[in-house]
This record gives C-alpha cells, sequence and structure tokens, in this order.
C-alpha cells in the first residue's frame, strides 16, 4: 500500500526487488498483483491470463477480502465488469454487517466499475455512500479516492465546480504525507475537465504533470495509462503533432493493447488522431472493430467524434454523419454534456441544423440499412446471412435494433418505412432517419 500511494519508481523498486528475491515462496496471487499494480503498462500475457482464471472463481467466492483484492488488481487492467455481481454481493453483505472496511473498499470499485461503464449517476451514489461511511469511521486513506471518482464522474456529466472542488483538498491532504499518486488522480479529472471544455491546451498542461515525459515503460505511473488517450488528443488540437506522434509509438512499443479491449480501441483512436487520409479512416475502423459496442461506450462515443470531424475534414460529408451521429447518441445517453455539445456543433459543420442535431433523430449503420432493404425485400434471415457473409442471429439481431429505429414492429412494415424515409429531403445514403412524430 505505501508503494501504490507513493507512486514512485524508487519506492517500488525495493519492494518488487524483495518480491523477486522471495518468488520462490510467496503465493501466486501475490506475484500476479505486484506485478499489475507496480506497471499495469508492461503486464505480461501469462499475468493476465493468471489473473482472468482468478477472477472466473470469484462467482462462487465467499471471502470478501479476496474479491477486493482482485479487485483492486483488475481495475487497473480493465476487468472491473467482471467483478461487478461479487462486487455488489460484498457491498450488500458487508452492510448488513457492519462490516465497514469492507463494504467501503466494494464502494471504491464499484465506483471505478460504473465510471467506465457509463453509470455516472452510480458512480457518485456509490462515492457519496463511501465517503458518508469513511469519514464517519476515519478512514482517511479511503477518502481521497471516493472524492476522486465523484469528481471524474461530474466532469464527464460537465459539471465543472462540482468537479473541481474537492481538487484542492486532496492535495493539501496527500503531498505533505507523499502520497504522490493522489495529485495524479486530480490531474486526470482536470485533464477531462479541460477536454470537455474544448481547453486542450490547459488538458495537455494537466496531463503532462501525470507523464512529464510522455509514455514511459519502466516506470511506476499507473495513471499515464488512464489519460493516454487525452494526451494524444490534447497535443494533437494544440499543434504538438511531433509530441503525439512520439506518444502513439510508446503506446506502440509498450504493446497496451494486449490489455484490454479498451486499450485496443484507444490506441488504434489515437493512431487514427495522427495520421491522414485513408490511412486515419483505416486506424478509427480498427478502433471502433476492437471493443463490442456495448463496453466502453464514453470512449467509444470519443473515438467516433474524431473519427466523424476526420472524416468532415476530408469531405466525407454523409460517412461523417453517420459517425457524429452515432457519437451524440452515446454522449446523450451518458448525459455527457459537453462532449454532446461538441458533437452538435460538428454536425452542425456537416451542415446539419443544430434543431436537426438536437432532436431524436436516429440514423442507421449502412449495414443496418443492407439488411433492412434485403428484408424488406421478403429475403429471410438465413438468405440475408448467406448473402453478407453473417450467421442469421446476427442477421436477426441487426433487425431487433432496426425495428424500433424505423417505428415499425414487424418484417411487414419495412418496406413503407423505407420507402417513406428515404424519400426525405437531403437523406445521405446509407443513412437512414426517422423523424420526430410530430413530423420535424
Amino acid at each position: 500500500m505505501i508503494a501504490s500511494l507513493n507512486g514512485r519508481k524508487e519506492m517500488w523498486d525495493p519492494y518488487l526487488e524483495l518480491v523477486d528475491r522471495y518468488r520462490d515462496m510467496l503465493p501466486e496471487g501475490l506475484l500476479i498483483r505486484s506485478e499489475v499494480v507496480s506497471n499495469p503498462a508492461l503486464v505480461s500475457p501469462e499475468a493476465l491470463h493468471t489473473l482472468d482464471e482468478e477472477i472466473a472463481t470469484l462467482a462462487t467466492e465467499l471471502d470478501p477480502g479476496q474479491i477486493i483484492r482482485v479487485g483492486y488488481v483488475a481495475n487497473d487492467v480493465d476487468r472491473l465488469a467482471d467483478l461487478r455481481e461479487p462486487l455488489l454481493r460484498v457491498w450488500q453483505d458487508a452492510a448488513r454487517t457492519g462490516a465497514v472496511a469492507s463494504v467501503t473498499n466494494a464502494l471504491m470499485l464499484l465506483c471505478a466499475e460504473s465510471y467506465l461503464a457509463g453509470r455516472w449517476d452510480d458512480t457518485k451514489r456509490f462515492a457519496e455512500e463511501g465517503l458518508e461511511r469513511a469519514e464517519s469511521y476515519r478512514y482517511v486513506n479511503f477518502v481521497w479516492f471516493l472524492h476522486y471518482s465523484r469528481a471524474l464522474a461530474a466532469a464527464a456529466l460537465g459539471q465543472q465546480d462540482e468537479a473541481e472542488e474537492p481538487l484542492e483538498g486532496m492535495l493539501a491532504w496527500s503531498i505533505p504525507r507523499q502520497a504522490f499518486i493522489v495529485p495524479q488522480h486530480v490531474y486526470r479529472v482536470r485533464t477531462l475537465a479541460a477536454i470537455g471544455r474544448g481547453d486542450f491546451e490547459t488538458a495537455y498542461a494537466e496531463a503532462t504533470k501525470i507523464s512529464p515525459r510522455g509514455l514511459e515503460p519502466g516506470t511506476a505511473r499507473q495513471l499515464q495509462l488512464f489519460v493516454a488517450y487525452d494526451l494524444v488528443e490534447a497535443a494533437v488540437r494544440t499543434g504538438r503533432s511531433d509530441q503525439a506522434r512520439d506518444y502513439v509509438e510508446a503506446m506502440l512499443r509498450m504493446g497496451i493493447t494486449k490489455i484490454s479491449s479498451r486499450w485496443a480501441m484507444l490506441v488504434a483512436g489515437a493512431q487514427g488522431l495522427v495520421s491522414e487520409g485513408e490511412a486515419a479512416s483505416a486506424h478509427f475502423e480498427r478502433a471502433l472493430a476492437a471493443a463490442p459496442e456495448y463496453l466502453w461506450p464514453f470512449e467509444r462515443g470519443r473515438v467516433l467524434l474524431d473519427y466523424g470531424e476526420h472524416l468532415r475534414r476530408e469531405r466525407a460529408t454523409v460517412e461523417s454523419r453517420i459517425r457524429i451521429n452515432a457519437a451524440l447518441t452515446i454522449f446523450d445517453r451518458l448525459q455527457a454534456a459537453p462532449w454532446a455539445e461538441r458533437a452538435r456543433n460538428e454536425l452542425g459543420a456537416t451542415g446539419v441544423s443544430r434543431r436537426q442535431a438536437g432532436s431524436t433523430d436516429v440514423l442507421l449503420t449502412p449495414q443496418e440499412l443492407q439488411i433492412a432493404a434485403l428484408a424488406a425485400s421478403g429475403l429471410t434471415n438465413k438468405a440475408i446471412g448467406e448473402r453478407l457473409h453473417l450467421s442469421a442471429r446476427t442477421v436477426s439481431g441487426h433487425l431487433y435494433n432496426v425495428f424500433p429505429k424505423l417505428g415499425v414492429t414487424a418484417r411487414a412494415g419495412l418496406r413503407d418505412a423505407l420507402t417513406t424515409l428515404t424519400a426525405q429531403e437531403d437523406l445521405p445514403p446509407g443513412a437512414v432517419v426517422r423523424r420526430d412524430p410530430d413530423g420535424r
């Protein structure tokens, strides 16, 4: 814990030397935790595999301490989603029995899990309950992280004052105690808040406080990964193109795509940010294909928005609108107000009015449009799948998403819906729009 709170290489090195010296005497779980937590950027695939196996056993684990220990390691490598149910169980059981330390640790991890899942109201609720318990029982080492979790969610939601409010107190508590990992969390919140309000110069300054020399392998700066995409975006938007390319090359050298699908998506997205033309588009497409659509919604929205901006600059207006509208849909669902506003402004730059951008219009993706058209022509799911090299089940899933977008409940309604909508003025091919019920 001391090395983790201090967050500096010179504190981690003696600990890791001891771990290496007594490796044969230590349990495998401790070895994995030491490798992951000390430097998640350089974690080995073998360690990740072992951690995944350990996580898989927690569905029936009765020891809350084991769930919490594994949870803190999982947090550094994007695996908390797999622990949500065990953590909820610890929280509820510990709250019932009065085990304050267990319930507060569970709440801290649930804050981290819900943030990445885009459930930011849950993040704030978990943080507030944890703060009430931690402050009542004077668990001062927990208080800072709970303040941070609430502030990070507020920054994502665009609540700038609420995001900033606890940060000076966190710095005042941590610096005299040499808990240098805490300021890194402060800088992360300020980086995200600055990006939200479009202040990329401040975002770059705050992110480089975490990684003064960019992204470095072999250090114990855990939070350098948390701001890696922010750092690239801020560098690009402030004219620091060479630095941005250096950061991306460092991400590739460290091989952080192995950590999770989130990092595979963000690294490819960062490559898109520093590339041009078709090469950039290829990187963005690879980014969006790297992770399931239901995971990492905020990060997916940001990649979609950056991709849409690139396509607009390339004068690919139709494709740009599709990507930006998809980003706007995500940001509106998450209530990520600053990013939703940016997406509306970008749609305006493609020729979509602010009234249209602020409506409940929904775009079909090109593949959804293609499947809907084939289904309207009378083809079965199996026949569509054979034509598009998809399984019948995948086709069925796409139609399940298409029906409510077009306002129909069965295949019989597809032909009329598509005929009506493709006749709308200025409807780009591959981007079918459903108007509001009042006809706007």
